[in-house]
């Protein structure tokens, strides 16, 4: 008779959160994480209740794992960065299972999880203070965030890096994270993402594209309906499909016009720099500003575009992955210390880091975010203010 191994359920948590990272939790099943195992879906069924279950165990997961990273004893901030970078590097879907799968446990489980998350980053909060004793406790609290963008960026593209160089990269980007100049207390403004939905395009087809942006950035793609779009735009579910042929080619013109605005930005900072470091700066700057200026947007795209057909999901990645090209020439170009693997590891870490910032409701409400996201990204890709480029 076979015997079953000791570790089946860890088996199990693994799977599923490499499912989860690549496909989504509304497109995996129980049978396909049961096969990736090797077990039937009913021998699934006697370590956990349900998908729901095993997406909070997979989480759990996660932060015990960063618990262990960050409990040791009288460690320095490096020490405890290095060993986030470790686990960072090896498991990819340490930011995704947070940034976006979170949100499909209750709102109970949610705030008792970032409780825990909170709680359990205190050391390298406390090691942090002692690092850079000037810092008021907010500013502690927005390079923590930071960092914890920089470690959860390998959960959104493949790696071409060995764990080890990987690790490395993400260990400098955290030390630079670390030393950011200019971080002042931050006053709290009005959050760009819980204004009144005032005006809209006149344009139906538009209208439809803006309604649906703030929709999916509020309740997810799957909680949506193409009703709930028409209603949100002052039409009829029905009149909806006279512009699009379904709710997920919504989503694709949506991210696609995103990604088309990026790479616009990118092409003024070329046409307007001398040199790829002032270019670099110029496209940083623009970078942040559509994240600080189009929060929902850049949320759905960041969150929701895994919902996506596998063709539409496929095409807007070549897109996103020519913009991050450019951002690597210009690196490479500008730091020769870097190969294009490692300035693609960095690029990821910086543009990562802000979108994840800005996914944070208290951090996107800091009255100064956007100059205090240019001053993270500057650090993490090596730039130190580089050219006369606009303010974000």
């Amino acid at each position: 008779m076979t015997r079953r191994p000791r570790d089946r359920r860890q088996q199990i948590i693994a799977s599923a959160a490499r499912q989860f990272r690549e496909f989504g939790y509304h497109n995996v099943g129980i049978t396909g994480i049961a096969e990736a195992v090797g077990i039937t879906s009913g021998a699934l069924y006697r370590h956990f209740g349900g998908k729901q279950e095993l997406l909070l165990a997979t989480v759990e997961n996660t932060l015990d794992q960063l618990q262990v990273a960050w409990s040791q004893p009288d460690a320095t901030l490096d020490c405890l960065l290095d060993a986030t970078c470790a686990l960072a590097s090896t498991g990819p879907q340490v930011g995704a299972l947070w940034a976006r799968e979170i949100a499909h446990l209750p709102e109970e489980r949610q705030r008792e999880l970032r409780g825990r998350l909170r709680t359990a980053t205190e050391p390298l909060r406390a090691a942090l203070a002692v690092q850079r004793p000037e810092l008021s406790r907010d500013a502690v609290d927005l390079l923590i965030w930071a960092m914890m963008g920089v470690i959860s960026s390998p959960a959104y593209y493949t790696a071409r890096l060995e764990p080890s160089a990987l690790h490395q990269c993400l260990l400098d980007a955290c030390r630079a994270v670390v030393m950011t100049p200019q971080i002042e207390p931050g006053e709290q403004a009005a959050d760009i993402a819980d204004l009144p939905d005032v005006l809209l395009p006149a344009s139906r087809r538009e209208a439809i594209l803006i309604a649906a942006s703030r929709l999916f950035s509020a309740r997810g793609f799957q909680a949506v309906g193409v009703d709930d779009i028409g209603a949100a735009a002052g039409i009829t579910g029905a009149t909806v499909y006279h512009h699009f042929p379904n709710k997920a080619a919504i989503l694709s013109a949506a991210a696609n016009r995103v990604v088309a605005a990026m790479m616009l930005d990118l092409s003024r900072a070329l046409d307007s720099s001398q040199t790829a470091a002032e270019a670099l700066d110029k496209v940083l700057r623009f970078y942040v500003r559509i994240n600080v200026e189009h929060v929902r947007e850049m949320r759905s795209l960041q969150n929701e575009a895994i919902n996506l057909p596998e063709a539409d999901r496929q095409l807007l990645g070549e897109r996103r992955a020519d913009f991050i090209a450019e951002w690597v020439a210009l690196l490479t170009a500008d730091r020769t210390d870097l190969s294009v693997d490692e300035a693609q590891a960095v690029v990821l870490a910086a543009s990562t880091s802000i979108s994840a910032l800005m996914g944070i409701p208290h951090i996107r409400r800091r009255r100064d975010i956007g100059s205090e996201l240019v001053l993270i990204g500057e650090a993490i890709l090596g730039l130190r203010g580089a050219g006369d480029a606009p303010t974000a």
